[in-house]
């Protein structure tokens, strides 16, 4: 019995240790969190104001023979930018990432490119035989935009080169903290916009040629870039939440191994009180024989 107590206590202290871990790594993920989270946020108007812009400029006709919107006549390879975490323990946020990016691949007949942003993503493809064809990994936390003009640059090469015919971009979109959502979106050839909604015209100097030709790698380098700052401010909201769940179980095991080791306490008490009491109660027979006589 006391072996068991022992091995309680010694389980008691694990979890403990455990605990103090998932909570350090919730408040690093939460602090990480609300500084990905305000770029994430404020840097959806210019991406929007971007997307404007470039449809603008097709509507003014132009682009038309530009070799970024442009779309192939056949369409014999199609790559998928897919962007994982480089860490676990972030919940289902990489599974939900590969799930989708499974469902979007096994509806092409095409083959398929992957180019991994994540380890994760790497390591998962690569294991089922499909290696990367580029791979992006130990990028920082605060999605740099040194970083995702790199990948931008690599996707446009592979792009230009004629490598692939079609780039689309899956990744975890960032709604709040509690709900993210997988996405699965064309990026090469640009998409010409659909209706250009109400806003302020823009007036193009020196002439929409010359606008479209350094917008279009800009442009694409903004999807890339808030796809990245997506991706990273639900990894870390995941991976809060994650943390979060995993110190509330650790706590329930607390609570659950303390009551054990009560329970194991009150038994030997009640065991070593009951072996009192009988000891005590055959002495006093004893005496009592002893005075009889």
């Amino acid at each position: 019995m006391a072996e068991s107590r022992k091995s309680v206590l010694r389980q008691i202290r694990s979890v403990r240790s455990t605990r103090q871990i998932t909570q350090a790594m919730r408040m690093v993920a939460a602090a990480k969190l609300h500084r990905t989270q305000a770029v994430a946020l404020k840097s959806r108007p210019y991406a929007e104001a971007l997307t404007r812009m470039l449809a603008q400029l097709v509507d003014r006709g132009v682009g038309r023979r530009h070799p970024l919107l442009r779309p192939r006549e056949r369409i014999n390879t199609v790559g998928y930018v897919v962007f994982t975490s480089d860490r676990g323990l972030a919940g289902a946020y990489n599974n939900s990432v590969v799930r989708c990016a499974e469902r979007a691949i096994a509806g092409r007949p095409e083959p398929v490119a992957i180019i991994a942003v994540g380890a994760k993503g790497r390591n998962y493809f690569a294991g089922r035989g499909l290696t990367p064809l580029r791979t992006f990994v130990g990028l920082h936390d605060e999605a740099r935009p040194d970083e995702a003009s790199e990948i931008a640059d690599a996707i446009m090469e592979l792009y230009l080169a004629r490598k692939i015919d079609e780039i689309r971009l899956i990744y975890m979109s960032f709604t709040n903290i509690s709900h993210q959502q997988p996405v699965d979106m064309r990026l090469l050839p640009l998409m010409a916009p659909g209706p250009r909604e109400s806003g302020p015209d823009f007036i193009v100097v020196p002439d929409a040629e010359a606008i479209l030709e350094a917008l279009a790698p800009r442009f694409v380098a903004t999807c890339v870039h808030q796809a990245l700052r997506e991706a990273k401010a639900a990894e870390h909201s995941a991976r809060m939440l994650a943390m979060e769940e995993a110190s509330k179980n650790a706590d329930d095991m607390i609570d659950d191994l303390t009551l054990a080791y009560n329970r194991a306490r009150q038994a030997v008490i009640t065991r070593e009180v009951a072996e009192m009491v009988s000891s005590s109660g055959g002495r006093t027979l004893m005496d009592a024989n002893t005075r009889g006589r």
